[in-house]
């Protein structure tokens, strides 16, 4: 279905916050995938001037021009991780259809890749589809995570995955991106999109699934394929590391593998805590400390007053409440719609500070005439 050597676009997706990432992402798959077509997709507006790269050999993409129904609701729905997973299945359509590539390979912005990811592209030949497993084998009863944590997360990691432009590849993608509109699909703690990936081998049978410790290696399965280091070359298990899922890293303490509060095994192991240093040191070489000032696109409603996190889980269980038109970016929306009003009561859109002032004078005025 797709030959090594056919044509191949690799993409992700980013907030302009994050766009560092990308760009650590795109060097190291321009590295390994020469041949391909790269294009890093901005979930959050187009890239301030002075955070792109007219050298740079990729393309930055805006997804305004995906035409998604109830777009901004979904945008405002979802913290900026959910949202960026919420498209991941139309960039990958959006990427097939713009550039004519043969195979599509998305990575998440947190994978850093150490060799070519044969594995995937060859296994295209052969599938309309490759995804990757969290695990290729039983854990041992004192890893952690273990298998029971891992449960709510599902079988398939959504940060690293494939497809051809087949029309299986397309249903594929046009059902799992459907499932991702509704806001209440899409549930941090079991990793978003991911969930949904269980049931895409029984959907369509002919996927293909990369068992190969060398690829999307991170916390989470450390415990059946444990790091090594032979002469700078990079080893997990019996494998040449390919690629490393940098998943909840601390990049500005990066003591541990991982958040403290996940309890991982190889926390503190110091071939992982390696990696680490060597991921943030080139974090910072591609402009870390510039992009994460610029304030997230959808973090504040059209007249700047910030969302507040519980107004976006409001907006996501009330979405079938919710008139599909309503922009809640407009606060002005929240008196003049009824479903908005009754899904914040108390909350109403906060007056200027000129507006507030001539509210005082009459008020003062009224009171001078009484």
């Amino acid at each position: 279905m797709c030959p090594d050597a056919t044509p191949l676009v690799v993409i992700t997706i980013t907030t302009r916050n994050q766009l560092y990432r990308a760009r650590l992402l795109m060097s190291q798959l321009a590295r390994y995938t020469p041949e391909a077509k790269r294009i890093v997709y901005l979930a959050d507006g187009a890239a301030p001037n002075h955070i792109t790269d007219p050298t740079s050999e990729y393309d930055i993409v805006a997804v305004d021009h995906l035409a998604l129904p109830r777009k901004r609701q979904l945008a405002y729905a979802l913290d900026p991780t959910g949202w960026c997973c919420a498209l991941k299945p139309w960039i990958m359509q959006d990427a097939l259809s713009r550039t004519k590539a043969k195979a599509v390979l998305y990575a998440d912005n947190d994978i850093g890749f150490y060799q070519r990811p044969s594995g995937m592209l060859e296994r295209l030949r052969d599938h309309p589809v490759v995804l990757t497993p969290h695990l290729l084998k039983p854990l041992p009863p004192e890893a952690s995570p273990n298998e029971a944590k891992l449960l709510p997360y599902g079988a398939y990691n959504a940060g690293l995955l494939a497809a051809d432009n087949s029309s299986t590849a397309s249903q594929f993608l046009e059902w799992w991106g459907s499932r991702l509109l509704d806001p209440r699909h899409s549930v941090r703690d079991q990793g978003y999109d991911q969930p949904w990936l269980a049931w895409a081998p029984l959907y369509f049978p002919n996927i293909g699934i990369l068992r190969d410790p060398g690829t999307n290696v991170a916390f989470w399965n450390l415990a059946e394929r444990p790091l090594s280091n032979t002469n700078d070359c990079w080893c997990s298990g019996s494998a040449l590391l390919v690629a490393f899922h940098f998943s909840s890293l601390e990049e500005h303490n990066p003591i541990a593998l991982t958040r403290s509060n996940i309890q991982a095994s190889a926390q503190h192991d110091p071939l992982a805590l390696a990696l680490v240093r060597e991921r943030i040191e080139a974090l910072e070489a591609c402009g870390r400390k510039e992009d994460i000032a610029i304030p997230y696109g959808y973090a504040s409603h059209d007249d700047g007053h910030p969302i507040e996190p519980c107004q976006r889980i409001r907006l996501s269980e009330a979405w079938s409440k919710i008139d599909p038109e309503v922009d809640p970016f407009c606060r002005k929306d929240w008196i003049e719609r009824p479903s908005l009003r009754a899904l914040f009561p108390t909350e109403t859109p906060r007056r200027s500070p000129v507006k507030r002032m001539r509210s005082a004078i009459r008020r003062l005025l009224k009171l001078n005439r009484q």
